[in-house]
């Protein structure tokens, strides 16, 4: 999907991508169950996380599991 097309094709190391991707793909896993089925409000909350996450990494990438638990719990306030 082109959300998650942000994050890899990010210009990072690939290492840092790798963790990027992967906290991404684990912080859907969660949301998706939330946000429902509507294509339109995937997308943009697909969006929105791929973007929070790649604001994250602005700060330096780190701990993975950290950076995924952070945006699921931004993603949930923001509702």
């Amino acid at each position: 999907m082109k959300a998650r097309a942000l994050i890899a094709n990010a210009a990072y190391a690939p290492a840092d991508v790798k963790i990027l991707c992967k906290a991404f793909d684990e912080a859907w896993k969660v949301l998706a169950r939330e946000i429902g089925s509507d294509k339109t409000a995937v997308e943009a909350a697909r969006f929105r996380l791929a973007n929070l996450i790649l604001g994250f990494a602005k700060d330096g990438i780190g701990d993975g599991e950290q950076i995924k638990r952070d945006a699921i719990q931004i993603m949930r306030a923001v509702r």
